[in-house]
Order: structure tokens, then sequence, then C-alpha cells
């Protein structure tokens, strides 16, 4: 589940780069990012219904809240797209993405630290899954 959500954080790299250099037609800008948010709040979805042992349950909410944290970054590159489309305060918004991402990020490695500490092995990860 992580790996995918990783491909899908390169996914959102790839559209920012559309949007940024205009390659990318706002419909698609919007359809793209609406699907990157949904997986995510899918990914996110399906960690809570795990049956996670208790040795894992403070780790697994580091993972539910770091899947929030990414959610929360995704909504902000939507924030942003629709700035830069429909000539919003995108610089603003930019700041705002770059904050959420930062937020997700650090999430994100309290979780890979936490479940390190547990002596558990997971495949090797970017930062942002």
């Amino acid at each position: 589940m992580l790996r995918n959500s990783a491909d899908t954080r390169a996914s959102l790299g790839t559209l920012i780069g559309g949007v940024q250099n205009g390659s990318l037609a706002y419909s698609d800008a919007k359809d793209q990012i609406a699907s990157v948010i949904s997986q995510r709040l899918e990914l996110r979805d399906d960690i809570t219904t795990l049956d996670t042992p208790p040795r894992f349950a403070a780790a697994s909410e580091l993972l539910r809240r770091s899947l929030s944290a990414a959610v929360a970054d995704d909504v902000a590159v939507q924030r942003w797209i629709v700035a830069r489309y429909e000539g919003g305060d995108e610089r603003s918004a930019w700041s705002a993405q770059l904050a959420a991402s930062t937020r997700a990020t650090a999430a994100k490695r309290s979780f890979l630290d936490a479940y390190a500490r547990l002596g558990a092995t997971l495949p090797k990860l970017p930062d942002s899954f």
C-alpha cells in the first residue's frame, strides 16, 4: 500500500511540473489531482480497517496521521492548481502547499522511525509516500 502511495507522490510531481510549464490543460490537472486525493483517501481508509497487532498500534496511528497529512498536502496542491489557472493568489497557495508538504514529510518520517524502532523492516521507501 505504501509503495502505491509513493508512486502516486511521484505522479504528483509530474502533475505539478505540467502545471508549472503549462503543458497540462486545466481540466486534466483537475482530474489528475482529484484522482490523487481519492487514492490517498482510500489508502488512509484502508489502513484504518487493518487488524493491527497491539505492538504496532502507535505506529499504525502515526501511519494514519501521515496519510491524513498527505491528503492535506494534496488538497493544498489542488488549491494551488485552481489559483494558477483561475488567477487567484498563486504565490500564497504555493506557499501553503510547501508548508503542507513539509508537514506531510515529517509525519511520514515519524511513522517510519516509529516502525523501525519496533524492529520491523519495511521495503525501501522514499520519505514521501
